[in-house]
């Protein structure tokens, strides 16, 4: 075998290489495209449909704007000193007690309020200055209340800029309302509360663009949060507590998706970072001590 004939071998077979390679490159990579942009040419409502994952209403692409926020949870001795002094009234709100950060009060008036106007009576308790301290800081959270044969609470959270508080396990932010229905089920008796408030509340950040709700439960579906068989409750978008640094706390935009299981009691909470939109929901609060 001459030189040339050794050289056109070569040729030939390096050229065979290259095909070989670039056939199994594209191969590869369509086969990546494929598997990547799945869950981008099918809706998140096709996918929740196939795996029999009920809502009702549509999922928003609306981004809204947030923060990281630290706060302070309230000192409730010295709030309430403060009060009665602005008020002149010495009494105000002897009738409570505080454990920790939590300020309890028995009603010794129980107000009462018509189940068919229950939210507005609700509210209409909450902005009464000489019963519920700091009050007018708190909106109702009809999604977050239980009324049934077990229990009746009703919860209320504080806000900044439009968007509440939340924390599923330890709150920061929440007035929790207890009641009793009447044996007529036409009225209902807000018997007691507890509380909790946050104090100087300010940004860290600037403010920075959110993930949408839509967004969120996509995250939560492509990471297996969402179980076959089961309903999506309610989706809600609040600040939660992340980080406990002393006295201050820092609080960031979550996403809260509520998921009932079929043939089991009881929610589960699902969450997402609103800002880096990763899963969130087993994390555990940061404490540092010094």
């Amino acid at each position: 075998m001459n030189f040339k004939r050794i050289e056109i071998v070569f040729v030939i077979a390096f050229i065979g290489l290259n095909l070989f390679l670039f056939a199994l490159y594209r191969n590869n990579t369509n086969a990546l495209a494929t598997a990547t942009n799945t869950p981008q040419t099918e809706s998140i409502e096709t996918l929740l449909s196939t795996n029999n994952i009920t809502y009702s209403g549509d999922f928003s692409r609306e981004k809204m704007e947030g923060y990281y926020l630290s706060g302070e949870q309230t000192s409730w001795p010295e709030a309430l000193r403060q009060l009665r002094e602005e008020s002149g009234n010495s009494d105000l709100f002897t009738r409570t007690s505080t454990t920790d950060n939590i300020l309890t009060s028995q009603l010794t008036n129980p107000q009462i309020v018509n189940t068919d106007e229950l939210a507005d009576g609700i509210v209409a308790f909450i902005a009464q200055r000489n019963l519920v301290p700091f009050g007018t800081d708190y909106t109702y959270q009809e999604d977050l209340s239980t009324f049934s044969d077990e229990t009746n609470t009703a919860i209320a959270s504080q806000s900044y800029e439009g968007i509440s508080f939340f924390d599923s396990s330890d709150p920061t932010a929440q007035l929790e309302l207890t009641l009793t229905e009447s044996s007529d089920n036409e009225t209902y008796r807000i018997d007691s509360y507890r509380v909790t408030h946050i104090s100087n509340i300010e940004t860290l950040r600037e403010r920075m663009e959110l993930i949408s709700e839509r967004e969120a439960v996509a995250t939560l579906y492509t990471n297996s949060r969402l179980p076959q068989d089961s309903e999506i409750l309610w989706t809600k978008l609040a600040y939660s507590r992340i980080i406990q640094l002393r006295e201050k706390s820092v609080y960031v935009p979550v996403w809260f998706v509520a998921v009932s299981r079929s043939g089991e009691t009881g929610v589960q909470y699902e969450s997402v970072n609103a800002i880096s939109n990763s899963v969130i929901t087993n994390s555990s609060l940061t404490v540092v001590e010094s």
